[in-house]
């Protein structure tokens, strides 16, 4: 390879000279020229060397010459910052440097200029490209390059010397075989950046040494699968697992070294003896070899060998059997030739017939012995060989082994039986690509053979929470999770992002756009309406400026003094988590540090799901919390806001990036959410996460950002952004204007949760399209595949999560309550609280498992609900039984006089039914068929308030002239009654009954499977007395009741029917009615209750 080199002197010159003198020449020696041969130079009048030595243009020899000629340059800026000289007046040009004849060839034929029209920037422009290509267009067998010229050098002791030698090697051979552009580093903006690295990390990964090294490296790019596409990531993994290799490399050395002093004890003398003998020449030491054993003597202090612990193989003598005195040298012979047969026969257990690869797992058992293991669900205990105990003996003296009280069975491989009459104790430390696991105390069946795998038994696997069934289970019934609800970073949360970022981002939500049906022919108006606004997009929250949003300004209460939680003790991963976090935030911006501070809520680092030990940030505001006044303001109703998308065909649905941080909070009241880590208290900047007032302020900041396009062309559920339209040039329209909105406020969207096209979106849980709204699909056929609760917290959990599907299906309340009577019963006398709720057991009967299986299945008839249309004539029917109650609100485009009620083209809308409780199971029966109709006047105000009014249907004949709209309310009509009809006026409706056989839908709610209600009587006789009669009593039905004897009942459901007349009269016309028992029944006791 040509070798270039600067060299750079002077004459010594007074000082006048040298300040007017600035010229410095550099020479450049080829292959095959001497440097400094002084035949090759000449001089100046001034006696400076000038250079005479040809430039270089093969390319080795020109990335050489780069490469020295930055090297001058850096010295010469030192120089110049040392002496105050201006660097371009004493710097020799690229131009003065290039031989005349290299010079005109370049300008010719490359340049394709005049001489004297070429710069230094054309020339370095030209050597640049030059060194980036490819030698003669070829490109090399880069796997063979880089297998014989990158080696690790495994002979430096420093593991991060080692591992930075290894890396400026590799850039190294990429400079000097013009793969640059391949494998160069660049910068992240520069084009197929992802692709360089990816090939930098696959060269770097494929030559790692030593081979224990590469091998956890390459099982640790399973868990962090950037390291695969990151060098820098890349070097701290090597660097940390190096270092880490190296102090187990050293402390096992120091181990065995101790070891072997402590068996085989020197003196002194012959310590000095050894020390010396190891400086002696090979020859000699090849001559003592040579000479004849013997000759050697034992030593004198040499201690006779131990006999062996189970005697002689011959005679069972204490002695061993090459010293046995009565068997002959066959019978010693083949009594050695059974023992080698005996030990090739290794005992393995069942999992050794596993595929995988013997060492692909180790442990360290008492930090002495590194050893494979194997996990096996199958084996109820920890299981070692002996021979492993030998070994871990020989190095741990403290190692105790202890027989059985009762032998043990342990059926290995080969279906044999081996008795196991032994156990000890050890400590596992497991090596593992998310770090070491330690197991202290670990109890271990000893058994005869001499397998070197350790087998890691069932019970100890529990003791990880690693169990097969549950996980099995888990895996039948796993239930997605909405994780990203959530304002908490998962991933980065700062850094910069790119342009290459971004439009590789925005192609793919096009290409998803174009799959989902968006016209082609505007597919070039829908790039450039998103590529025109290339800053609105982010991936990372980096250095940017606060939205132009009004600050959130908290007010607390009076008198409210300043909290200041105690600092936590944090681990040690922890505490590099939080000191990373703090810098990222201080460095962009986001906090100050405030150590000063008078206010200070704990930080909490929240480990994220995953095998790799990585964090998150919450902040503890609850104490804030408590001292703030709440502002004014409501989040909008999904129902209500989600009706505006009637008709519409085109979706785009955007989530601002990390919306909270993007928001300014008041300089007046940082200070109250100020965090502390363990050693340091941060004071934000931004609108913090889990504050009061965070939700309720950014939602009204954005519908004031949106407020011409909300609900025409926008609905915003604080940072989840919808915007719709009816048309696709409409649509293209909107997305402009929505965008030139964000940037004129400096709103971030986030790439990677954005979707600029869609017939149908998933949005706050629901499934929308310009027809109606549905539940997502997978969620309702999660929840359907749940299995029995086995906890109070898991059913609490189930109603929760089926209450948010209530709406859509029709006998929701009436089969949840079987399952809410179970719940209150679980809670009756404990806390509701999660923690407490986790340790509540729940046993399940077969009535009860089947009610929870019809549950389940109502879950699963989930219906799509229309979306109101404002032509459309809307049905109100409502039906109530002694136990329940049920509406549904319907609505017909095209309604026709002349059909019944159910055979009209309904649509639903809307369903709601629930459980008279309490003193409502009391009531009347017309206050009961009335409550229904009350309850869809308070709640559904948003469908009902209509210009065309709506249709009630009810199946009380009373209640026709209890709520008619045309009369005047009765006086009979009294109390809730009357507050009821009241509430009533100011609806447009017309009330019609329909018969109970016609009214299916709400009765089969309100009375399918109702339970049968157990009669509650207490009496044993009855009479009335001060009953003052009025003018609309029914006289005769009082002297029935008044003549009724008890003693003449014969069925207990005479009695009951007997009590509600009373019941229903005395109610009827608000006269009291006393019960005593006087006599006998005609029916038994039992029966009474």
């Amino acid at each position: 390879m040509h070798t270039t080199k600067y060299t750079f002197w002077r004459n010594q010159k007074p000082q006048q000279e040298e300040e007017a003198d600035r010229s410095l020449y550099f020479q450049v020696d080829l292959q095959g020229v001497k440097p400094n041969n002084t035949s090759n130079m000449a001089t100046d009048a001034d006696g400076d060397v000038e250079m005479t030595v040809p430039q270089p243009s093969e390319c080795a020899s020109l990335i050489a010459w780069v490469r020295q000629r930055r090297q001058y340059e850096a010295k010469i800026r030192n120089r110049c910052t040392v002496t105050g000289e201006k660097y371009d007046h004493i710097v020799t040009s690229i131009r003065n440097s290039i031989e005349p004849r290299i010079l005109d060839h370049l300008a010719r034929f490359v340049l394709k200029k005049q001489v004297a029209d070429v710069t230094d920037e054309d020339l370095g422009l030209a050597i640049t490209r030059r060194c980036s290509a490819l030698q003669n267009s070829h490109i090399p067998d880069m796997d063979q390059l880089f297998k014989d010229k990158l080696k690790m050098n495994l002979r430096i002791e420093d593991t991060e010397a080692r591992v930075v030698d290894y890396f400026v090697l590799f850039d190294k051979i990429v400079e000097d075989h013009g793969l640059g552009g391949i494998l160069g580093s660049g910068r992240e903006n520069e084009p197929n950046y992802d692709e360089r690295m990816k090939l930098r990390c696959k060269y770097l990964l494929k030559n790692i040494a030593p081979d224990m090294l590469k091998l956890e490296i390459e099982r640790l790019t399973i868990a962090k699968p950037v390291l695969k596409k990151d060098d820098i990531a890349l070097y701290e993994a090597l660097v940390e697992r190096a270092r880490e290799q190296q102090h187990y490399h050293r402390l096992s050395k120091e181990i065995k070294q101790v070891d072997k002093t402590s068996i085989n004890p020197r003196t002194s003398s012959s310590s000095s003896k050894k020390l010396v003998s190891s400086f002696k020449s090979k020859g000699s030491q090849n001559q003592q070899q040579a000479g004849s054993k013997g000759n050697q003597k034992k030593p004198e202090d040499a201690k006779p060998r131990a006999p062996p612990r189970d005697g002689c193989l011959v005679c069972k003598g204490a002695h061993w059997v090459k010293d046995c005195p009565t068997a002959s040298e066959d019978d010693k012979a083949a009594a050695l030739k059974r023992m080698n047969d005996m030990m090739n026969q290794r005992l393995r257990a069942k999992t050794v017939r596993s595929m995988v690869q013997p060492g692909d797992r180790a442990a360290i058992l008492n930090g002495k012995l590194e050893v494979p293991f194997r996990a096996d669900t199958g084996a109820d205990y920890d299981v070692i060989t002996r021979r492993l105990v030998q070994e871990i003996a020989k190095l741990d003296a403290a190692l105790v082994v202890k027989r059985l009280a009762v032998p043990m069975e342990v059926e290995v491989a080969d279906g044999r039986v081996v008795h196991c009459n032994e156990q000890c104790e050890v400590d596992v430390q497991l090596l593992t690509a998310a770090g070491p696991v330690n197991l202290r105390r670990v109890q271990c069946l000893v058994i005869e053979g001499d397998a070197d795998e350790f087998l890691l038994g069932d019970r100890t696997l529990k003791s990880l929470g690693i169990n097969v069934d549950q996980l099995l289970e888990q895996l039948a019934t796993k239930v997605g999770t909405d994780d990203d609800a959530d304002d908490i970073p998962e991933d980065d949360i700062v850094g910069q992002t790119t342009s290459t970022e971004i439009m590789e981002r925005l192609d793919v939500m096009i290409d998803d756009a174009v799959k989902a049906g968006f016209p082609q022919e505007l597919v070039k108006a829908l790039r450039e309406a998103a590529t025109d606004e290339l800053d609105l997009w982010r991936t990372k929250l980096g250095a940017d400026p606060p939205a132009k949003i009004e600050p959130l300004r908290v007010v607390l209460v009076d008198g409210s003094a300043p909290y200041r939680t105690k600092p936590r003790q944090y681990s040690e991963a922890k505490t590099k988590f939080l000191r990373e976090y703090g810098r990222q935030l201080e460095e962009f911006e986001l906090v100050v540090r405030n150590n000063q501070s008078r206010w200070a809520c704990a930080a909490i680092p929240v480990r994220k799901k995953g095998p790799i030990e990585d964090f998150r940030c919450a902040t503890d505001y609850r104490p804030v919390n408590k001292r703030t006044v709440p502002i004014a303001g409501a989040m909008p109703n999904l129902l209500v806001v989600i009706a505006k998308v009637k008709g519409a065909c085109f979706f785009a649905t955007f989530d601002l990036f990390k919306g909270f941080w993007q928001l300014l909070l008041h300089p007046d009241c940082r200070e109250f959410f100020s965090f502390i880590t363990n050693d340091t208290v941060y004071t934000p900047t931004r609108v913090p996460q889990g504050a009061t007032d965070s939700p309720i302020h950014f939602q009204n900041q954005m519908q004031e950002v949106f407020r011409d396009m909300l609900y025409d062309n926008v609905l915003i559920w604080v940072d989840d952004i919808v915007v719709f339209a009816k048309t696709a040039e409409e649509f293209i329209a909107v997305l402009r204007k929505f965008f030139a909105r964000l940037r004129e406020f400096g709103l971030k969207l986030n790439a990677n949760k954005s979707c600029l096209f869609a017939r149908e979106l998933s949005w706050c849980g629901r499934l929308i399209d310009g027809e109606g709204v549905r539940h997502d699909p997978e969620r309702v056929a999660a929840l359907c595949s749940l299995p029995l609760p086995a906890t109070a917290a898991d059913l609490q959990k189930l109603l929760c999560a089926a209450n948010w599907l209530r709406e859509s299906i029709v006998q929701f309340a009436r089969f949840a309550a079987p399952l809410q009577v179970k719940l209150e019963e679980a809670f009756d006398g404990h806390s509701r609280k999660k923690r407490y709720a986790e340790g509540l057991t729940l046993t399940w009967t077969s009535e009860e498992q089947t009610q929870y299986r019809e549950f389940l299945d109502c879950v699963a008839r989930s219906t799509r609900l229309a979306l109101p249309s404002e032509t459309a004539t809307v049905c109100v029917t409502t039906d109530a039984s002694d136990r329940g109650w049920s509406l549904i609100v319907s609505q017909v485009e095209s309604w026709d006089d002349s059909m019944s009620l159910t055979d009209q083209p309904h649509e639903l809308l809307i369903c709601k039914g629930g459980m008279f409780k309490g003193a409502q199971l009391h009531w009347s029966i017309a206050e009961k068929e009335g409550y229904p109709i009350i309850k869809a006047a308070k709640d559904l105000e948003y469908l009902l308030h209509r210009a065309a009014g709506f249709k009630l249907f009810c199946d009380h004949a009373n209640l026709i002239q209890i709520f008619c709209p045309h009369t005047e309310i009765r006086k009979h009509v009294r109390g809730k009654l009357q507050r009821w009809a009241l509430m009533l006026s100011d609806y447009r409706y017309e009330i019609e009954h329909v018969k109970g056989s016609d009214n299916v839908w709400a009765d089969l709610v309100s009375r399918w499977l109702v339970p049968a209600r157990t009669p509650h009587v207490t009496v044993k006789a009855v009479r009335t007395r001060g009953l003052v009669k009025s003018r609309v009593f029914d006289r005769s039905m009082m002297k029935l009741l008044c003549g009724l004897r008890w003693h003449t009942l014969k069925k207990p459901s005479d009695a009951i029917t007997a009590l509600r007349l009373l019941v229903l009269l005395s109610r009827q016309y608000r006269r009291p009615c006393y019960f005593s028992w006087r006599g006998r029944c005609g029916f038994p006791l039992k029966q009474r209750t």
